[in-house]
């Protein structure tokens, strides 16, 4: 009779252990999506224009070289500036010329890969990715003068 009663106690053990895994496995369940969401890159290897909400003119240039690193570009005269980033949720900090320097720029939406938002001082700047662009090569006054601007 004693062997029953183990028996059961057993299995009742198993079946706790077995319920609170199943009840852990629940509430994980779409952890490591959200995660991996939460750091998703807001800006990706490629070349951006940037320019603020209302201007006519695009010679501006972001060229990522990856997810995280880069250069500016002007595309009147060649000039620009090294940079690395950090990219968040919903805010990138760039480092421009060096890690001294902290620069943020909140996002306020990407939408096919158009990405707006502002720097600190408050006035929309909107990043627009150029397709079949290749950032290892380009060159802001060659695309200018390619494409007439």
């Amino acid at each position: 009779m004693n062997t029953t009663k183990d028996q059961k106690k057993s299995r009742r053990r198993m079946f706790a252990i077995l319920g609170s895994a199943l009840v852990i496995a629940g509430l994980c369940a779409g952890c490591g999506k959200a995660a991996a969401n939460a750091n998703a890159s807001i800006f990706t290897k490629g070349v951006y224009v940037n320019y603020q909400e209302g201007e006519t003119e695009r010679d501006y240039f972001y060229v990522f070289t990856d997810d995280n690193n880069g250069h500016t570009e002007d595309g009147t005269d060649g000039m620009g500036v090294p940079f690395a980033c950090d990219q968040m949720k919903d805010q990138v900090t760039f480092h421009f010329g060096g890690a001294d320097d902290n620069t943020v720029f909140q996002v306020s939406s990407v939408e096919n890969g158009v990405v707006k938002g502002s720097f600190d001082d408050g006035k929309v700047n909107i990043f627009e990715p150029i397709p079949n662009v290749d950032p290892e090569n380009f060159s802001g006054e060659d695309y200018l003068k390619s494409t007439g601007e």
